[in-house]
């Protein structure tokens, strides 16, 4: 199958590359390390995201389906579909918690080396939350940067889609059955509404999504060289003697 996403989209491989690895735990703050980790989270998330949009226009899902008839071809990528909404507005929170972490002045409560701990750092990690933050650390710029990229276009109807999902429940597309919306019979010209569900043009959404993809990886490269030092990817080893004395540290 051609590629249909992945050719039309940046390449974002190298932010794997920030993931810490066990020599950057005794060179680097604990904000900067929890960071990364999560911007790892964000590129796995934003893999996710594409591999879904990839494969919705594949005609043969082999086993995932029982069967190659349309039906289950058409639920096969409604739940591609809905899939992909929601890794991509996961990208959106996922990266408020990479400044979230980095500017938290409490950051000593929390311990690195425990899971609870890193997992209470994000929980109240929201943008208005974020914004004060910044605010507290004078990041106004990143602040605003964060705001106007949640508040663009291309963001905005993305994140109605997911939030549609979320509260409302998932979207029809062409091939999954009826969803009329109004009745067949009409009685001296009136049709009774109907409930229905929303329904995405498989076309439309995939190329709103590809272009929130490529709007996305530029606001979020920024983020980065925004907090990440330019040495960090360079860094590939660390002294010995000063690895046991972080490890002796942690045993006090």
């Amino acid at each position: 199958m051609k590629d249909i996403v992945f050719d039309k989209v940046p390449n974002i491989h190298h932010w794997y590359d920030y993931a810490p690895e066990e020599h950057h735990y005794c060179l680097y703050s604990h904000n900067l390390l929890m960071a990364c980790h999560k911007i790892e989270d964000v590129y796995r998330s934003m893999g996710l995201a594409r591999i879904c949009l990839e494969n919705i226009r594949a005609e043969d899902f082999g086993e995932l389906i029982d069967g190659n008839d349309e039906l289950s071809k058409a639920v096969m990528r409604s739940t591609l579909i809905n899939n992909s909404i929601s890794y991509y507005n996961y990208c959106i929170d996922l990266s408020w918690q990479v400044l979230w972490l980095y500017y938290n002045p409490n950051i000593i409560e929390y311990s690195i080396h425990k899971r609870e701990d890193y997992l209470n750092a994000t929980k109240d990690c929201n943008l208005e939350g974020l914004k004060l933050r910044l605010a507290l650390a004078k990041q106004n710029k990143l602040s605003t940067y964060a705001e106007d990229f949640f508040n663009k276009k291309t963001t905005q109807c993305i994140r109605k889609k997911y939030n549609y999902i979320k509260h409302r429940g998932i979207y029809h597309i062409d091939g999954l059955g009826a969803n009329d919306k109004e009745s067949l019979l009409n009685h001296n010209g009136f049709k009774l509404p109907l409930l229905y569900r929303e329904e995405l043009n498989l076309d439309n959404i995939m190329s709103e999504l590809i272009e929130f993809d490529k709007s996305f990886v530029e606001y979020f490269e920024f983020i980065i060289e925004s907090v990440v030092p330019k040495d960090y990817l360079e860094c590939t080893e660390c002294d010995m003697n000063d690895y046991i004395k972080y490890i002796d540290t942690l045993k006090k």
